[in-house]
C-alpha cells in the first residue's frame, strides 16, 4: 500500500505541473513530451524497486529528476541512494531538493515531499557515521598527509570527523618515505577514532626527506685548449665584413660602369662637323665626355676588383669558420696549429698564414 500511494503521489504532482500552466515557471521549462517521459521513469524505477533493482530504479529516478528537478522525484532518488548504503549522498541530495524553492500554486504532493525531505534529512544526519584520524610518534613541526579511501584530508580538517558511509574504509598517513595504512569497518551512527603510529618505524631525516629524483648531470670539464667557435672566432666577423665589401664593390662597379657607357656614347653622339670625333679622332667638343667616361671606367674596374675580392674572403671565412674553427692559444706541451689570416687591400684581398 505505501508504495502505491506514494506511486499516487508522485503521479498527482507530475499531473499538477501540467495544469498549472504558463503560471509556474517550472511548467516553462519543461514540455508535455519531458513531463510524459519522466511518468514513465518514475514508474519504470517503481517496479524496478519493486524487484530489488536499487541500482536501476536509481538510474530510473535521477533520469526523471533531471528532467523535472522536482521535490517528488528528487525525493524518490534520495530515497534510493539510502537504501542502497550511500547514506552521504542521500543526504546531500535531499538538501538539495530542500531548496527547490515553492512555485505559487504548486501542487500539495510537491510540499507534502519537501517536508518528507527535511524529515528524511533529520534522521540520515544522525545515521552518517564518521571516522577520525590520530596521529602518534609525528615530531613537532613534519607535516603529515592523511587520506581516506584516496581522498586526500586537509591538515586543518583533521580535527573533525569526516562524514563516511556504513563499511570498510582506509586511512592512510604518509611522512617522507614512511607510510602507515589502516582498515576499519564503521556502522551506522558510529564514531570511530582510527590510530596511526608513526613513531614505530623511526622517524630519520633521510625518512622524512622525500624520494631523491634522479642526479643531475655534471656538467663536462673544459678541454685543456678552448677552441674559438664560428660564433665567437674571428672568422664571423670576416665574412660578414667580407661579403658586405664585396656587395658594396659590385653596386658600386656597375652604376660607375653604367656611367662610364653613358659617357662614351655621347662622346660618339656629337657630330664631326661640331667637333665630335672622326675615326680615331676626336675634338674638342668631346674631351670632357671622354675624359668622365675614362674616370668612371677606372672606377668601375677597381670596384669590381675590390668586390670581388670581399665576396671571395666572405665565402671562404665562412665555409673556413664552419668546418674547422681556428684554435686559441695552444696548450702547454702541444705543437703550435697553423694559422691563417685574411687580408684586404684597395685593389685585391688574400690569405697569408705560417705553418
Amino acid at each position: 500500500m505505501a508504495v502505491r500511494a506514494r506511486r499516487g503521489v508522485v503521479a498527482g504532482a507530475l499531473m499538477g505541473l501540467v495544469t498549472l500552466g504558463p503560471r509556474s515557471s517550472s511548467a516553462q521549462a519543461v514540455s508535455a513530451s519531458d513531463r510524459e517521459t519522466a511518468r514513465a521513469l518514475m514508474h519504470e524505477g517503481d517496479t524496478r524497486r519493486d524487484r530489488k533493482d536499487l541500482k536501476g530504479a536509481l538510474e530510473s529516478y535521477t533520469a526523471a529528476d533531471a528532467i523535472m528537478h522536482v521535490t517528488t522525484t528528487g525525493l524518490e532518488v534520495a530515497r534510493t541512494l539510502a537504501q542502497l548504503g550511500q547514506l552521504v549522498e542521500a543526504h546531500d541530495h535531499l538538501v538539495e531538493v530542500m531548496r527547490i524553492a515553492p512555485k505559487p500554486n504548486e501542487p500539495a504532493a510537491l510540499a507534502e515531499a519537501r517536508a518528507a525531505a527535511q524529515s528524511m534529512s533529520d534522521d540520515l544526519d544522525a545515521r552518517i557515521p564518521g571516522i577520525r584520524a590520530v596521529l602518534h610518534g609525528v615530531p613537532p613541526g613534519v607535516s603529515v598527509t592523511v587520506s581516506m579511501d584516496g581522498a586526500t584530508i586537509p591538515p586543518a580538517a583533521l580535527v573533525a570527523f569526516r562524514r563516511m558511509n556504513p563499511g570498510p574504509h582506509v586511512v592512510s598517513a604518509r611522512v617522507g618515505t614512511v607510510e602507515r595504512h589502516e582498515e576499519v569497518t564503521v556502522r551506522e551512527r558510529e564514531k570511530r577514532d582510527v590510530t596511526l603510529e608513526l613513531g614505530s618505524a623511526g622517524l630519520t631525516p633521510d625518512s622524512l626527506a622525500t624520494s631523491p629524483g634522479p642526479a643531475a648531470p655534471e656538467p663536462l670539464a673544459p678541454p685543456s685548449s678552448s677552441v674559438a667557435s664560428p660564433q665567437t672566432g674571428p672568422w664571423r666577423p670576416l665574412a660578414f665584413t667580407g661579403l658586405g665589401v664585396g656587395a658594396a664593390g659590385i653596386l658600386v662597379g656597375s652604376i660607375t660602369g653604367i656611367l662610364s657607357i653613358s659617357k662614351a656614347n655621347a662622346a660618339k653622339g656629337i657630330p664631326a662637323s661640331q667637333g665630335g670625333c672622326l675615326s680615331d679622332q676626336c675634338g674638342p667638343a668631346t674631351h670632357s665626355d671622354i675624359d668622365a667616361a675614362n674616370l668612371t671606367g677606372n672606377i668601375s674596374t677597381v670596384a669590381f676588383i675590390v668586390g670581388g675580392a670581399g665576396l671571395a674572403l666572405g665565402v671562404t671565412s665562412f665555409f673556413l669558420g664552419a668546418r674547422s674553427p681556428q684554435a686559441s692559444e695552444p696548450a702547454e706541451g702541444m705543437t703550435p696549429r697553423a694559422t691563417v689570416s685574411p687580408w684586404i687591400g684597395p685593389l685585391g684581398g688574400g690569405f697569408s698564414g705560417s705553418f
